[in-house]
């Protein structure tokens, strides 16, 4: 067979790859491992019998993903850390704690090369991730976990609450994004219409409510702010009132919502705000120690704290329950200045996309992909959810989409 048409052959099969992925994300961690790796291992292949242009099957575009900066300073910081603090071979497992982050190069070159690909990927991601997030209700409503431990907030198909609402927040915003820009007008039938899209946004919004993890709260409001204030003053006041009403009626309605909240009105006896501020003190302890590269990115401690623990689940607390307490500590201030500068420009990337695209969907991922950003780096502060592997999958995943917008070497097919 011809090489060109070995070629064609492994992009339709990259092509399939990608979409089985977003599928997994809300389903399945070992799912979705599973699928990027095989995608990675096209790709190599892809590599090795060579890419020559046709008008079936256009070359991939050369340039790397616009985050590949960025996201080479931070790894090289981890890198280097974990050389400093155990030599070569913890350098080498510093860098490999770090793979997750393949699937952003993997799922970008594919996208780059099918737009079919990367529209169907949205369509199949937020349809799934809708079912998860009304399952999620169903689980934490009726107290109803089948499958699982049975926690107080929902999980969805997954396996903690904190991983669900990591993933939710995403797909909420990503969804919202295309909503208000209307571009779901540019999928398919099943979700082109306002109605229909609507509903599915709403779904997967629904996943952060019963997922009922406080920081993701929080981080979901913060995005949806930020998201109407791109669009004017009038949005952001209405986005406010909306949240004010939408609050106080769950308030009044979910059971849940007083569970969470009525604690924190004495928090100094809230077994989670005292988990976290002590493991917060320990954490500045720790960097004190070593303030520049840190302890490592592996080396974080471990804290044995009974009450914090869940049974057959955990042995003890082994993160900050925070990402900038997690990265201060165990890649130091440099680390933690490379892992500030990443999210900086993705939010530039975004805001850029943004403002520019011309095709309404790509500007709607934009947005959603904005205001999940920032609602990560929200909930962040109380949660380590960049070191959840279910959530950073889905997040370098959903940046994926964003950055080649209209580039002229995608194709339909």
């Amino acid at each position: 067979m011809p090489t060109s048409g070995v070629s064609e052959k492994l992009a339709k099969c990259q092509a399939l790859l990608v979409v089985l992925y977003a599928i997994s994300l809300p389903l399945s961690l070992t799912a979705s491992w599973a699928v990027l790796l095989s995608g990675i291992a096209v790709w190599i292949l892809q590599a090795i019998v060579g890419r020559r242009p046709s008008p079936a099957s256009p070359a991939l575009a050369p340039s790397l993903p616009p985050l590949a900066a960025p996201l080479g300073v931070f790894a090289g910081v981890v890198t280097v850390s974990g050389l400093v603090n155990g030599g070569l071979g913890e350098a080498g497992k510093s860098l490999e704690s770090l793979r997750a982050l393949l699937v952003y190069f993997w799922a970008y070159q594919v996208f780059a090369g099918s737009r079919l690909a990367m529209v169907v990927s949205v369509q199949a991601l937020l349809a799934v991730g809708a079912c998860a997030g009304v399952w999620g209700m169903v689980q934490q409503l009726f107290h109803f976990h089948p499958f699982g431990y049975p926690y107080l907030q929902g999980t969805g198909f997954l396996g903690s609450p904190m991983a669900f609402a990591g993933q939710m927040q995403i797909f909420g915003l990503l969804a919202l994004g295309v909503l208000l820009s209307g571009g779901y007008g540019r999928l398919r039938q099943l979700l082109a219409g306002r109605v229909r899209f609507g509903a599915v946004t709403a779904a997967n919004l629904v996943g952060v409510v019963f997922a009922s993890e406080r920081g993701a709260w929080l981080g979901v409001i913060a995005g949806i702010i930020s998201l109407a204030g791109i669009y004017s003053w009038r949005a952001l006041l209405k986005s406010c009132l909306t949240l004010a009403v939408v609050s106080l009626a769950a308030w009044a309605t979910i059971p849940v919502v007083q569970t969470r909240l009525a604690p924190l009105q004495h928090w100094q006896e809230d077994v989670s705000t005292r988990v976290r501020l002590f493991l917060w003190r320990e954490s500045i302890n720790r960097w004190r120690q070593s303030p520049i590269l840190g302890v490592g990115i592996r080396r974080y401690p471990h804290f044995n704290i009974p009450e914090a623990i869940v049974p057959g689940r955990s042995t003890d607390i082994n993160h900050a329950h925070s990402n900038y307490f997690q990265i201060l500590t165990t890649t130091g201030v440099v680390g933690l200045a490379a892992y500030l500068w990443l999210w900086l420009c993705a939010l530039r990337m975004a805001l850029g996309q943004a403002g520019t695209a011309g095709d309404s969907l790509d500007r709607g991922l934009a947005l959603g992909v904005f205001a999940a950003t920032v609602a990560l780096m929200v909930s962040g502060a109380f949660e380590y959810n960049f070191g959840t592997s279910q959530v950073r999958l889905a997040q370098w995943f959903a940046l994926a989409l964003i950055g080649n917008a209209g580039g002229s070497k995608r194709s339909d097919a």
